[in-house]
């Protein structure tokens, strides 16, 4: 669950709210509040129902979903997709290895321009 949290945090009515509000508008600081679409969704961690039985719950007990706060439903922000945006300072582009250290980082593979990548190209792989 940490990683989840500080790899993906979500809105949070409950006692994580002020972790999830200050991660939140790290991620999305750049992005004003009227670009923004806001949708309700089924809330994924309790699945609508408000509540929460894991592991540490006795058999009949349950919890407040603390990401929902009880409500079942979970506000979903994004920013809608217009296009490929530019980027500066680029000159070539390859393939990720990934991000697993013990099997290497950085880019893998042949590479190619920027201006191609911006024309829709892709480097071999």
């Amino acid at each position: 669950m940490w990683v989840y949290l500080c790899c993906w945090p979500q809105p949070s009515r409950g006692w994580l709210a002020g972790f999830t509000e200050y991660a939140n508008e790290t991620v999305i600081a750049s992005v004003t509040k009227s670009n923004m679409n806001t949708v309700k969704a089924e809330c994924s961690a309790c699945d609508g129902t408000g509540l929460y039985c894991g592991m540490c719950e006795a058999t009949g007990t349950a919890v407040i979903c603390i990401r929902c706060g009880g409500t079942g439903c979970e506000e979903i922000s994004y920013k809608p997709f217009e296009g490929r945006k530019g980027r500066r300072g680029i000159q070539s582009v390859k393939w990720s290895r990934g991000g697993f250290i013990v099997t290497g980082v950085g880019g893998v593979g042949k590479s190619i321009t920027y201006r191609e990548f911006a024309a829709g190209q892709f480097p071999p792989k």
